[in-house]
């Protein structure tokens, strides 16, 4: 029905979010892909594996690898210092009796798997406390939002922290913040210095 209130909200919300996908073939679904780029960058250790010679990252400046201390190696662990960490994919549904009755479903995941699976639980989980503090209201907008602020601390691992990810996910997540970077540098606009006016690269 058009006058459906899960209908409503999601036309809302995607009037405020453009970038959100409205699922054809599943009723009152959506998907949307929330950026992670950090107030500060966080610096992610990468352990190496006991058995296999980790390969080589694409050339970073951040990097901060550990060598020997006093004549003796310590724990090889590699660490960067990242910009951006992959997007953040959340899936909604709204289920028949929501929002009255029926929290929505929130569906969280990352890729490649940059936050552990018990993670992404507790922060799908917070969405239907969300809802059920919040008077059994709609809850969308208010959800997106507080991941969004969330994504400014990479979820709780930034300021002083470190966010540890596995060797075998360190070739993407780099390259992702090296391409991520040059993107966002490509964006901005400088003051040229010949002409005065304004330069977009």
């Amino acid at each position: 029905m058009d006058d459906d209130e899960r209908k409503i909200e999601l036309d809302c919300i995607s009037a405020i979010f453009p970038e959100i996908v409205l699922s054809f073939e599943k009723p009152f679904s959506a998907s949307i892909d929330l950026p992670v780029h950090p107030a500060n960058p966080v610096k992610v250790v990468f352990p190496a594996s006991v058995d296999d010679q980790p390969p080589t990252p694409p050339h970073s400046e951040t990097s901060g690898d550990e060598g020997p201390v006093n004549g003796n190696m310590v724990e090889n662990v590699e660490s960067h210092n990242l910009a951006y960490l992959p997007s953040l994919r959340l899936q909604i549904t709204l289920p028949d009796g929501y929002p009255s009755s029926l929290p929505p479903k929130f569906e969280l995941s990352t890729t490649p798997e940059w936050l552990s699976r018990a993670h992404l639980d507790e922060l799908q989980a917070s969405g239907g406390r969300m809802w059920e503090e919040g008077g059994r209201t709609e809850t969308v907008f208010g959800y997106i939002d507080s991941l969004q602020q969330a994504a400014e601390n990479a979820f709780g691992h930034g300021e002083d922290k470190t966010l540890e990810i596995p060797q075998d996910y360190k070739i993407a997540l780099l390259d992702f913040d090296i391409k991520a970077t040059q993107a966002a540098f490509e964006k901005e606009t400088f003051d040229c210095g010949i002409c005065l006016g304004k330069t977009i690269l």
